[in-house]
């Protein structure tokens, strides 16, 4: 596998932000991979998948349920091509909780 992952410079060092809890770095997390968890909605997880399969199709590559180093936040996706943070909410109280620093997708039900 190459080093950057198949990723340009600028995509590569953006990459790097992020890790996995409990791990050091994304050695061990493909870029384009969903990790089907049980710790979350069906409706939350599905939103995910959604998302994911639309920016994976425009060829873009994801990393999803990643660590931000710098702050310790977990985004829900992250497109590293748009350097774009993507979260999913599924209920209006807590979409209201998060920040314009990022995308916001509502899945309605």
């Amino acid at each position: 596998m190459k080093k950057n992952r198949g990723l340009n410079s600028e995509a590569y060092r953006y990459y790097l932000r992020y890790g996995i809890q409990g791990a050091t770095s994304l050695a061990k997390r493909p870029l384009n991979y969903i990790k089907v968890t049980s710790n979350t909605s069906k409706e939350h997880f599905m939103g995910i998948c959604s998302e994911a399969f639309d920016r994976v199709k425009m060829r873009h590559n994801i990393i999803t349920e990643a660590y931000e180093k710098e702050t310790g936040l977990r985004r829900d996706l992250v497109d590293i091509d748009d350097q774009e943070i993507i979260e999913i909410e599924t209920d209006k109280q807590r979409a209201k909780r998060h920040k314009k620093e990022y995308t916001l997708i509502k899945v309605v039900i």
